[in-house]
């Protein structure tokens, strides 16, 4: 059975950092891979990735990825990453990225394939702080705080 986790649960664990166990993938400065333990694509169902930096440097926007690893996925995850076949996207909401100093940064992305030039390249087409997103999804306190009048329910 898939344990599914409230919103709440995720805000909580990305403002205390405790996310490593809900990241949809994880990438590792020292190797330049991105490893994405589940993403789900059309007709193939769950599958287990690896995408290698191509360029020496950061990972960021713009930063050209291989695809070294396309497997079935062995494990279940609680959040799968997508592929849309039709935009070629592969979207993958809070990506653990280790930084050379030790630390860790949550981050949403989205790859798009350079189906034109090879079908394994892809480019960093979006990389958003999975933080900053989640706050634009709650949204602000109004007048009344967390504390507003009662609806019809209560």
């Amino acid at each position: 059975m898939v344990k599914k986790i409230c919103f709440g649960t995720l805000l909580t664990s990305l403002a205390f950092g405790a996310l490593p166990a809900h990241a949809i993938g994880t990438y590792q400065p020292s190797t330049g891979v991105l490893a994405v333990p589940a993403v789900n694509i059309a007709g193939l169902g769950a599958t287990r990735v690896q995408f290698k930096l191509i360029e020496s440097g950061q990972f960021a926007l713009g930063s050209k990825l291989e695809l070294i690893l396309l497997e079935s996925a062995t494990e279940l995850v609680e959040n799968p990453a997508s592929y849309d076949s039709v935009t070629r996207r592969v979207i993958m909401p809070a990506v653990a990225i280790h930084q050379a100093d030790g630390t860790v940064i949550y981050r949403d992305v989205a790859l798009k394939s350079d189906a034109t030039t090879s079908a394994t390249r892809f480019t960093v087409e979006s990389l958003k702080d999975t933080l900053a997103t989640l706050s634009e999804a709650v949204g602000q306190k109004g007048d009344k705080g967390d504390k507003g009048d009662k609806g019809d329910t209560g």
